[in-house]
């Protein structure tokens, strides 16, 4: 039988509570083995109840306790069917997710609401919270330096290409991607810069004062 990453994860959230670690440790590999079927999903919330004493609700058992207690769907790092796996074996369904600002990568979950441990009535729908990222500030317009603090104070790295347009030197004329943009933090956005001028303040300085030295008036 081949192993189950999905049944695995599984596994260890129902095992969470569990103070023997040796049992455990059983339950989160039986759930590699077995994995997320609907067989060994009920058999994994059974042995994990049996081991808390209180653990996750056996949705299939006649007559269930009215409650269930919010479980931690975090272990299931980015994948949704996994929490929602992990909410159905408590006795809960998996509702529409929610997406929340946050420095950590996209996708990534980080909770629910209802939050961890509340206790709620079976069958409620419980929302997992996931990362949309961070807002990625305006900075068009802006001097190149500029705009580069404020992509570091926003949690973002920048990467400059010239562009040889009209405009003042070294203004940012676009970046990607744009502001309102959602990415994840330490994300490069890439600022286009306007090249600087070929004739730069020290050429055009040389060319004005040979012009003078032209026409001094000769001794």
């Amino acid at each position: 039988m081949a192993f189950s990453p999905i049944g695995m994860v599984v596994g260890a959230a129902l095992a969470r509570d569990i103070k023997d670690r040796g049992r455990a440790s059983q339950i989160e590999i039986l759930g590699g083995v077995m994995g997320a079927s609907p067989m060994g999903l009920v058999l994994l919330a059974t042995l994990a109840k049996e081991a808390t004493g209180s653990g996750p609700i056996d949705p299939t058992k006649p007559n269930p306790p009215d409650l269930a207690s919010v479980p931690d769907v975090r272990p299931a790092g980015s994948d949704l069917a996994v929490a929602s796996e992990i909410l159905t074996v408590h006795g809960l369904a998996s509702g529409r997710p929610r997406a929340v600002l946050s420095d950590s990568p996209q996708g990534t979950i980080l909770g629910s609401i209802p939050e961890l441990g509340a206790f709620v009535a079976l069958t409620t729908e419980v929302s997992v919270l996931i990362s949309a990222g961070l807002l990625v500030p305006p900075v068009t317009g802006k001097l190149r330096a500029d705009a580069e603090a404020v992509l570091k104070t926003a949690g973002f790295l920048s990467r400059v290409q010239s562009v040889d347009v009209s405009g003042t030197p070294d203004t940012v004329t676009e970046q990607d991607p744009v502001a309102g943009d959602f990415a994840s933090s330490g994300d490069v956005i890439t600022l286009s810069v306007v090249k600087a001028s070929a004739d730069g303040p020290e050429k055009a300085s040389n060319s004005t004062a040979k012009a003078k030295a032209n026409t001094s008036p000769s001794s």
